[in-house]
């Protein structure tokens, strides 16, 4: 009798423990949630009641940093609406590429759920709509999103919305005019460069206000015709750079400066200022279409006035412009490195950024290496924010590598080329002019010989890198676990391309099977099938891997002759 109470209290015992462990679970992993209607990327539909309509075939996303790699599960919350029985199909979108699809068979709000394995970085992840069709009248297919989670698997940290600059730029496609150059003598003696580009600035070439009116009411617009004539030949558009002061105008016609006595201090009087503006306006009107007051106040040597004296500039100048050539854009005065952050502020706290549709800035970093533009990018657009100025265009109107730096290689160099530009663009500057094509004495990565017509690999990566990028639309960017930046483009035609570098040492680079790689191209200009290839090794100087073996470039980018 004593046996049995004991067996039976033991197998009580253990029900309690089994039921007690049955009724708790193991916490659950901290979900990150995406409202439809405040994602970042809605490449088509609008809102309605709550939800977001995908009323075409596209994508409702997010940016999203993936803290480690792993599996996670992404729930998709939304319903969907049928045309001829068939119901929307509906795709996990991660990169812009799909991974699953599933068709949302009901009218009402149901959770679809994906499993997809992730690496860390950044990633976009959404739901993407496949097959929209519509009778007029009669039925509507559609997506209707209502939110989506993204939960990570059990011992994985929580994943977070990718932070700026590194969301890439799914805004726009990368235009022709964002690749600009500057060319010193193609008045005097420097054939118009062989490779293309859309966009010259006119500064150390020879036209500046004292090369223009030497002597008071002497015009010699020679040169600068034989600039614009070229430059319009050959589909470039224009920016000027307004100043320096002759020594006549001069506020201090005996202070020394690298372009005459006199050039950097303000005019003595503002009138000569207002007529060198509208005698240049006028000449021009339509063919050159854009203005920068000032180059690189911050620096002495090309200012010596005080920043009050250089908003009075800047207002007397856009008021001219605008009336004579409203078409025409103006750019604020240039301000260059970080050394010009306290400067640039100043500027606006005075009222300059009420003068501009245009900021310049000289994003010059040498000699570290061209990642060192991201933080000091970042830093102007916060000081933009905190003037209200965050959606004004922002433009790095002169940069390039120069004393102290050199390099050890032509790879080296090549590399800083394209990751620049590649840098500038994830990190919404708008146009870059590289500085400079026919420089020899001051800059260290040129672009050419002496003879101002043999092409350094430096030019060919200028020229390379333009066909990689123009027409494309950045869809990630960042550096993954590995330290490798690897930023993904997309064109119209479903086109998918990744730029891979490493920004230090070698680093071995797995490349995912999911990219579907057919082809690898190099900044030199070579390119070889993929073949059984699985892994690269990584170096400074930029790759590009390609989903198809086509690479559709843009018809201004070409090799012509002189």
């Amino acid at each position: 009798m004593i046996r049995e109470i004991k067996y039976k209290y033991i197998d009580l015992l253990l029900w309690v423990v089994l039921a007690a462990y049955a009724s708790c679970s193991l916490p659950e992993a901290v979900a990150m949630t995406i409202e439809a209607e405040n994602a970042a990327i809605k490449t088509a539909g609008m809102p309605m009641n709550g939800v977001w309509i995908l009323n075409s075939n596209g994508t409702v996303g997010e940016y999203v940093r993936i803290q480690e790699t792993g599996t996670y599960t992404v729930v998709v919350r939304g319903y969907g609406s049928s045309l001829e029985g068939i119901w929307p199909l509906m795709a996990l979108s991660v990169d812009g590429l799909s991974r699953e699809t599933v068709t949302v068979n009901s009218i009402e709000l149901k959770d679809y759920s994906f499993q997809v394995k992730l690496s860390s970085g950044v990633h976009l992840i959404g739901a993407a709509f496949l097959n929209d069709a519509y009778n007029p009248g009669v039925e509507d297919r559609n997506l209707y999103v209502d939110k989506f989670e993204i939960r990570p698997a059990l011992g994985l940290v929580e994943p977070t919305l990718a932070s700026e600059p590194m969301r890439a730029r799914s805004d726009k496609a990368v235009p022709p005019t964002f690749f600009g150059m500057h060319i010193h003598s193609a008045a005097t003696g420097t054939f118009w460069p062989s490779i293309s580009f859309g966009a010259i600035r006119l500064w150390d070439a020879d036209v500046i206000w004292p090369r223009l009116e030497a002597n008071r009411g002497e015009w010699h617009f020679e040169k600068l015709d034989i600039i614009v004539d070229l430059a319009e030949a050959h589909n470039a558009e224009i920016l000027m750079t307004l100043g320096q002061t002759p020594t006549w105008a001069s506020a201090k016609p005996a202070e020394s400066s690298p372009n005459g006595l006199g050039a950097a201090a303000e005019p003595k009087n503002i009138e000569d200022w207002k007529t060198y503006i509208k005698t240049v306006v006028s000449r021009y009107k339509g063919r050159i279409g854009y203005y920068e007051i000032w180059n690189e106040p911050n620096q002495s040597e090309f200012y010596s006035g005080t920043v009050v004296q250089m908003v009075t500039l800047a207002r007397e100048a856009h008021a001219i412009i605008k009336a004579t050539d409203p078409a025409a854009k103006v750019i604020t005065p240039s301000v260059t490195t970080d050394s010009g952050i306290p400067w640039f502020i100043e500027y606006l706290n005075k009222g300059g950024g009420n003068y501009a549709d245009i900021i310049g800035y000289h994003f010059y970093v040498s000699p570290s290496a061209p990642e060192a533009m991201i933080s000091l990018i970042k830093r102007v657009r916060e000081v933009l924010g905190n003037h209200g100025l965050a959606e004004i265009p922002l433009w790095n109107t002169e940069s390039g590598w120069a004393k102290p730096k050199t390099f050890a290689s032509e790879e080296e160099a090549t590399g800083y080329v394209a990751r620049s530009y590649i840098l500038n663009w994830i990190c919404g500057v708008d146009r870059f002019y590289w500085y400079a094509w026919d420089n020899h004495d001051w800059v260290t990565l040129e672009m050419t010989s002496t003879d101002n017509l043999t092409l350094k690999p430096a030019a060919v990566a200028f020229s390379e890198i333009q066909k990689w990028m123009i027409g494309s639309t950045t869809v990630t960017a960042g550096q993954n676990s590995q330290g490798l930046w690897v930023v993904h483009l997309i064109r119209n035609d479903n086109y998918h391309s990744w730029i891979v570098w490493s920004p230090s040492e070698p680093i071995v680079f797995e490349i995912p099977k999911e990219w579907n790689i057919k082809q690898i191209r190099n900044l030199s200009g070579g390119k070889s099938a993929i073949g059984q290839i699985s892994q690269i090794s990584m170096s400074g100087t930029p790759i590009l891997l390609e989903n198809s073996s086509t690479l559709r470039a843009p018809e201004n980018i070409k090799v012509k002759s002189n």
